[in-house]
């Protein structure tokens, strides 16, 4: 009669496969599961759905009717859970990184607070100064995102298996995670870097 695309059948992570659909009056199958479009509330059609079907075969047992979107969700539910708590784990490590990367570059910062006053008392302007700091401190990061990148990308195979809808590969994905950390590692940046800029020079040079 026709062709069709390929259907997910056992799981929604996996890809499709053939499908042979034969005519109910054509053959005799023990149970059958019917797909209704219509454009009313879902939860009003159960009772109608129920009627019409006792009138064409009062004997038939009726399950509980559910729309589609409940059912996907109770397919995906153990597919959602494990990506919740990766979500979880990796804002923990997003919030780790952060701190860590501000207190290296905090405490870089510190060691060099005498070498920024000698350079401001020798004329140097703070913004170039604070265009060094954060040059190192990006450069720190740049380091970092490019080995993680590398590590997420030969970690895909591990995580491939919960995806549906999205490439273990997706390159907005990883473009999107990269400019998060940028935005940390600026803001990690700037803030030590500024306040070493604002500290007197003469101050800095007495301390030890």
């Amino acid at each position: 009669v026709g062709v069709v695309e390929h259907v997910r059948y056992d799981d929604l992570r996996r890809e499709g496969r053939e499908t042979i659909y034969f005519p109910h009056s054509a053959w005799e199958w023990t149970d059958l599961n019917y797909v209704i479009r219509s454009s009313l509330d879902s939860a009003s059609l159960s009772r109608p759905i129920r009627q019409i079907i006792r009138r064409l075969d009062p004997d038939i047992p009726v399950a509980t009717p559910m729309p589609l979107g409940s059912f996907m969700d109770r397919a995906m539910a153990s597919t959602r859970f494990a990506l919740v708590l990766i979500t979880v784990f990796a804002t923990i490590a997003l919030v780790l990184s952060s701190v860590g990367l501000y207190g290296v570059i905090s405490s870089a910062v510190r060691q060099r607070t005498q070498e920024i006053a000698l350079r401001m008392a020798l004329g140097a302007a703070r913004r170039r100064i604070l265009g060094k700091v954060m040059a190192q401190g990006l450069l720190i990061t740049s380091i970092g995102l490019a080995v993680g990148l590398f590590g997420s990308l030969l970690a895909t195979r591990a995580v491939s298996s919960l995806l549906f809808g999205v490439s273990p590969a997706d390159p907005v994905t990883y473009a999107a995670f990269a400019a998060v950390l940028s935005a940390v590692a600026l803001t990690a940046c700037y803030l030590p870097a500024a306040r070493a800029t604002r500290v007197e020079p003469i101050d800095a040079l007495r301390t030890e």
